[in-house]
């Protein structure tokens, strides 16, 4: 279970650096997450072999759906929260695999009235779930190890990946603010991303690294000067 918690755990880290790289995350919910789809894998691999499994169902779901809707609000780091659970998803499709036994009485012969066990032989769809995960595991671990060392900031080509870790309701309001400047018919474009404790990344669309400013509260107007002064092309 340790092996798994910090595998999960670091999973969700990297995930989330490459996916928010600019904001900032503490706890370990991301390798909790990870237990919670490891508990998913051991359900859906080993439904034949558990006791009154459908009970579990309701408890699963409704775990699920609520950890989704926290994960929506703010100062919640939703990419860990999925990419954690993904992980331990994956995880169990490898590894939580329980053979089946299946007890048959023999009726006459010299063993009669013994009881024989019998091994089950592994179902298609355990087989699948099991040769697909091993790959896509490595896979997501390598992409996200070639992300980071590479220094490749993902909100360049996506400039709405913010919204994954927070949706604006009419419970609450998302602490950051992803403001643009210039389209096409300019000769810039200004993107500025702004958090709750006054920390402004300002980036202008032909450089490669953002402008941090950290403990000011700046106006829509001031940035757009700000905007205007780093970014236009004279």
């Amino acid at each position: 279970v340790a092996g798994l918690w910090a595998l999960c755990g670091a999973f969700s880290m990297m995930w989330s650096a490459v996916m928010l790289p600019q904001g900032i995350t503490v706890g370990a919910s991301g390798a909790v997450l990870g237990l919670m789809g490891c508990n998913f894998a051991n359900l859906i691999m080993n439904w034949s072999a558990l006791e009154e499994p459908w009970k579990l169902v309701p408890t699963h779901l409704g775990a699920g759906a609520l950890e989704a809707f926290i994960g929506l609000a703010p100062y919640v780091d939703n990419v860990a929260h999925v990419s954690g659970c993904l992980c331990g998803l994956m995880v169990g499709f490898i590894f939580f695999y329980h053979r089946r036994v299946t007890q048959e009485m023999d009726a006459s012969g010299p063993l009669a009235g013994m009881v024989r066990r019998q091994w089950q032989s592994q179902q298609g769809h355990q087989w699948v779930l099991m040769v697909v995960s091993v790959p896509a595991l490595g896979g997501l671990v390598f992409i996200a190890a070639v992300v980071l060392y590479a220094g490749i900031d993902v909100s360049t080509f996506c400039d709405k990946c913010y919204m994954l870790n927070c949706v604006d309701t009419f419970i609450w309001t998302c602490p950051s603010l992803n403001h643009v400047i210039g389209d096409n018919t300019t000769d810039y474009q200004c993107t500025t991303q702004t958090f709750a404790n006054d920390t402004t990344y300002l980036r202008c669309s032909q450089e490669s690294e953002a402008l941090m400013l950290v403990g000011v509260s700046l106006s829509s107007e001031l940035i757009d000067l700000l905007c205007e002064e780093r970014c236009h092309v004279n």
